[in-house]
């Protein structure tokens, strides 16, 4: 499994911006720490892509390795891009069009490994 992958993987459970997030709400922040949020955000949103879109370009051999080696890897990969969704659509600091272009192309890398995982029967 390439290290991205691990990466993406791993950081479900340590995402700094969906701790910070719900730490304290928009309405409170300053404008620049709105502005810090945001960035953070979509700059997770950006680095899951890379790991996703490599995983939905895997041959079939090797993503049934990766898998029988970690198991539950396209599951957290999965909850971890649902999480960044659902907190997209529950933070006002969050609504904007980066977010929302990065947001529609983590989709896509997800469709895409959906649809390779379907053709792979694993």
């Amino acid at each position: 499994m390439s290290v991205a992958a691990q990466e993406v993987a791993q950081d479900q459970d340590q995402s700094p911006v969906t701790a910070d997030l719900s730490a304290e709400p928009a309405d409170s922040m300053t404008a620049p720490e709105t502005v810090d949020v945001y960035d953070a955000f979509a700059g997770s949103v950006d680095e899951a892509i890379g790991p996703v879109l490599e995983l939905g370009g895997t041959p079939c051999d090797r993503l049934a390795d990766v898998l029988q080696s970690d198991p539950a890897l396209l599951t957290r990969v999965f909850d971890y891009a649902a999480s960044l969704k659902s907190n997209a659509e529950h933070d006002q600091a969050l609504a904007g069009p980066s977010v929302q272009r990065s947001l529609g192309d983590l989709d896509f890398a997800l469709r895409q490994l959906d649809t390779t995982r379907a053709s792979c029967g694993v």
